[in-house]
C-alpha cells in the first residue's frame, strides 16, 4: 500500500506528465479494441449465410475483345437464365422464319443489333456471330432472344456435316432450301 501511494504522490508533483501518460494509456487501449473488433468481425466470425465456404463470384469475360475479366451483376444472371430457356447453346444456328409475325412489324434496331442481324445466315452459329461482330456472346444471345421474342428468328441445332462419297459429292442430297422475304433482303443488303 506504500507504494501506492508514493506513485500518486509523485504523479501529482507532476500533473502534466500524469495527464500525458494516461491519454496515452486511453488511447492505446482504444486503439487495440477498435483493430481487435475489426479482426474478430472481419476474420474470425464466420460469415452470416449457410454454407459461406459455397460462396462464389462469377466473372465474365469477352474473348472477341481480349477484354479483362469483370463482375457480373445479378440482374444480368437472370437475364442469361431468362436468354438460356430459349437459347441453351452458343452452338445453336439463327436462322430467319419465312413469315414474320405481327410483333415484327414497327422494330427498330440499334446499331448493335444490325451488326448481328446482319451476320444471320443460317449457317454460323452464335458464337462465330460473335466473335465476326466483336460483341459478347451474351449481347448477341440478348439480341437474338429479341427477335425471338419478335418472331424474326428461329434458333436450331447445328446440322452435322453431310458425308461425302468417294468422288466428293454429298451421299445425300440436302433439300433445297425456299429463301423468305426476310433473307432476300438482307441479302440484297450485303449486295449493295
Amino acid at each position: 500500500m506504500k507504494s501506492w501511494m508514493l506513485a500518486v504522490r509523485a504523479l501529482a508533483r507532476r500533473p502534466g506528465f500524469a495527464l500525458t501518460v494516461l491519454g496515452l494509456l486511453s488511447l492505446g487501449i482504444a486503439a487495440n479494441t477498435a483493430l481487435f473488433s475489426v479482426v474478430d468481425t472481419v476474420l474470425l466470425k464466420p460469415l452470416p449465410y449457410p454454407d459461406p465456404d459455397r460462396l462464389v463470384t462469377v466473372y465474365e469475360a469477352n474473348s472477341a475483345k481480349s477484354q479483362a475479366t469483370s463482375l457480373v451483376a445479378p440482374p444480368r444472371i437472370d437475364e442469361w437464365g431468362r436468354i438460356r430457356d430459349r437459347i441453351p447453346s452458343t452452338d445453336m444456328v439463327v436462322k430467319f422464319v419465312e413469315q414474320p409475325g405481327e410483333k415484327a412489324k414497327g422494330v427498330n434496331l440499334a446499331p448493335e443489333e444490325w451488326r448481328v442481324f446482319a451476320r444471320i445466315n443460317g449457317r454460323d452459329t452464335l458464337a462465330e456471330i460473335a466473335q465476326k461482330t466483336g460483341l459478347t456472346e451474351f449481347d448477341v444471345c440478348r439480341i437474338v432472344y429479341g427477335f425471338l421474342t419478335a418472331g424474326l428468328v428461329d434458333v436450331i441445332k447445328k446440322s452435322r456435316p453431310v458425308p461425302l462419297n468417294a468422288a466428293g459429292r454429298p451421299l445425300a442430297e440436302a433439300p433445297k432450301v425456299k429463301k423468305g422475304l426476310v433473307s432476300r433482303i438482307i441479302n440484297r443488303i450485303r449486295g449493295m
